[in-house]
Order: C-alpha cells, then structure tokens, then sequence
C-alpha cells in the first residue's frame, strides 16, 4: 500500500485519475480496435489497404490542416485561467473556436470540389466520404479541446470510449459488405452522434464571434504552432508519397499495417497521458514552478521509454501469433513492424520536451518547423542516394525513417538543455 502511495503521490488527485481515465479508456478499446484492424485486413488485400491508407491522407487534414487555433487555445487560455484572468480566456475561446470552425468549413469544401478532377467513381467517393468525415473530426476536435481545457477527462474519456466502441464494433460488422467503404462512413455517423450528445452536455462554451485583432494576436502564435504541425505533417506525408512512389502499393500496404500497430502503442502510451500531463506543465510553468515541471518532464519520459522497450520485446511474440494464425497473407509485415517499433521509445524522448519548448516561458515556436523540415529533406536526400545505388526497398528506407526520427527528437533534447534546463534549472 505504500509502495502505491508513493506512486499516487507523484500527482495530485485529480491528475492522477485523470490519467487513469484516458489510459484506462484507451487499454479497453484498444483490444477491439486492434481486432477491427485486422478484420479489415483480412477482407482487404495489402493493394486495396495501400489505397486506402493513401485516401487517408485527407484524414490526416484533422492534424495536419490546422492553423493552430486549438493549441494556441490550450497554450494560451490556460495560461491566462492559471492567473484567474477569465475575460482573456473568454475572448481567446471566442476568437480561436470562431477561427477552428471557420478553417474546417473551408477544408469540407476543398475536398468536395478536389473530388471533381477525378473521372474514377470510386475515387471521387472515397474523397467526398474523407472530406466529410475530416469535418466531423475537426467538429468533434474542438469538443475535446473544450473538455481537456476545463480538465474534464472523465467526460472526455467516455467520449472516446463511445467512439472506439461504435467504430470498432460497426466497422467489423459491416467491411464484410461495403469493403472500404465501412471504414470512412462509420467514423462520420459516430462523430455526429458524440458532436450532438457533448454539445447537450457541455452547453454553449463560445460565441461565433471573431475580433480581428484580438484573431490576429492568436495566429502569432497559432501560425509557428501550424509550421511545426505542418512540417511534422510534411515529414508524414513524405513517408507515404517515397513509399507510393518508389516501392509501390503494396508496400503502401505492408508499411500502413506496421504504422497501424505502432500507433496502438503510441495512442494508448503517449497521446492519452500527454493530454493530462502537458497542460501540468503549462500550469506549472506559467506559475514559475520550473524545478517540478523539469522533474515530471525526467521522470514520466524515462518510465515511457522503459515501457516501450518492454512493449518491442514483446511484439515478436505477439505479431508471430496473431499473423501466422490469423492473418497469414500478411506475414511479410512481421519483420517490418517489429523493425519500425523501434522509433517508439525515439519519439517518446520529445514528448514532454515539446510542451516545455512551446510553453509561453520558452516561447521558442520556430524550432520545432526547422528540426521537422529538416528530418523530412534527410529522409528524401537518403531515400535518394539509395536509390541511386538500387539499394531502396522497404526495410532500408524504414532505417532511414528511424535515422531521420531520430535526428528530429534527438535534437529536442539537446534544445530543451540549452534552452531551459540551463537557464531555469541548473543557474
């Protein structure tokens, strides 16, 4: 009992049942999840899987397509909540929902009209079918912006929770019949119940309203935020064009299935807990806590990396299982994800760094664009040179992936030394 006290003891309450709820959430559906993926592998052949893993370049709009109106929100309204300035965090609400809504209109509409230059039926479908579930996410996005700024996990976990269930569960039932097609309806139908049902819930929490200066001081820091996600989404989106373009659908496919199960790891690992714990370290940063928001930042990445080396231990055993009994024509992925797995604990080394380098204290938005751009041109120059040689195939390039990944989070660390560590911590 002390021993979990001691554990307890390293958040406060309310942080570390938050954490619980979102990892919690993300351990129950994640089973399904992965069993839905893998149902839909079994109907759908690694061609037809690169196609639809190159139509959800559209969905990564949802990341990618943003002007950073959702995190200058978090950044900037928690900022201001944590010295109780409460007509700043109403006029920030305001301004960057107004913006978000705005911006994910706009993209709805580039999508429908991008479907007209195709003669392919199937394919104008399948972007129209994107587009409209690329709405819906970026709708349902800036519910959970609200919930995790309000700090209310638990609602937001039953949330996701819901979703998983309702995709995974419709998704199985219904890719026997429609094939692909499953996969880009259900998404929509699940969001525009949770859209409705949380709206309900949470009650009117903005006003359309845009003040275009108030709008232009958030795009101060809304546009070096978009840069560095749109540079991370170039570094993506490069990943999947080098792959289409040299090595073929096919490998599209083979590279998706090992994306799809390293991002199990990572949604569960990473994204749950970091939606807690990185606006801990806003608080604490905006109140000059720097020696506490340093420890959790040395602490929780350390126990992060720990346990990805112990997830890649296991994977062998787990995909060697799955693969061979279930889903043998996808036996040439096996060494490829386990391969691949071993930029977990790589991208992990960033992850509470990120928080610290974009925080209002560091203010440093410009880094993470360069070191983003500049780990997609090493992969593109690598992916080059090997071809010029003929040494380019799958597993070659994903070590060139991996070297590049590291490149990028590796110099978040140094940065994070030279930028914090040696001035608030250290002096």
């Amino acid at each position: 009992m002390s021993y979990l006290n001691k554990i307890t003891n390293k958040f406060n309450n309310k942080s570390f049942n938050d954490v619980i709820a979102m990892v919690g959430t993300q351990i129950l559906i994640n089973p399904i999840q992965m069993i839905k993926s893998f149902i839909v592998v079994k109907y759908i052949n690694p061609e037809i899987y690169g196609i639809l893993k190159s139509a959800e370049l559209i969905k990564m709009l949802n990341k990618f397509g943003s002007l950073g109106f959702k995190p200058t929100i978090i950044r900037n309204a928690l900022t201001a909540k944590s010295i109780g300035d409460d007509v700043e965090v109403i006029k920030i609400k305001n301004n960057g929902y107004s913006g978000e809504l705005l911006l994910s209109f706009l993209l709805f509409i580039v999508g429908i009209l991008s479907s007209l230059f195709f003669k392919d039926n199937t394919i104008s479908i399948i972007i129209i079918l994107s587009s409209i579930g690329l709405f819906t996410a970026k709708l349902f996005g800036i519910i959970q912006t609200e919930l995790q700024l309000n700090k209310s996990f638990s609602k937001l976990s039953q949330l996701i929770l819901f979703q998983g269930f309702f995709n995974s569960i419709f998704v199985i039932c219904l890719v026997p019949f429609i094939n692909i097609y499953a996969v880009l309806i259900v998404p929509i139908v699940s969001s525009l119940i949770i859209i409705i049902y949380a709206y309900n819930m949470i009650g009117r929490f903005f006003s359309f309203k845009i003040n275009w200066i108030d709008l232009k001081e958030i795009l101060k820091v809304g546009f070096p935020l978009t840069f560095g996600t749109l540079a991370f989404g170039f570094f993506r989106y490069t990943e999947r064009i080098l792959i289409v373009s040299y090595l073929g659908l096919v490998a599209t496919g083979l590279f998706g299935f090992a994306d799809m199960v390293i991002s199990i790891f990572i949604t569960i690992f990473l994204g749950s807990v970091l939606k807690v714990r990185g606006l801990e370290i806003y608080n604490l940063l905006a109140k000059s806590n720097y020696v506490e928001a340093h420890k959790i930042v040395i602490k929780e990445t350390s126990i992060l990396i720990l346990i990805s080396f112990g997830f890649i231990a296991l994977l062998p055993f787990i995909l060697n299982f799955i693969v061979l009994n279930f889903l043998p024509k996808w036996e040439d992925a096996i060494n490829i994800t386990i391969l691949f797995s071993f930029i977990i604990p790589i991208k992990l080394i960033s992850s509470y760094i990120a928080f610290v380098i974009k925080s209002p204290t560091i203010n440093k938005l410009n880094f993470e664009p360069i070191i983003q751009l500049t780990g997609g041109i090493l992969l593109i120059v690598s992916c080059l040179i090997l071809n010029m040689y003929n040494l380019l195939n799958l597993k070659n390039f994903i070590i060139v992936d991996i070297a590049a990944y590291g490149f990028v989070h590796f110099s978040y660390l140094i940065y994070y030394y030279k930028t914090f560590y040696f001035r608030f911590i250290r002096n």
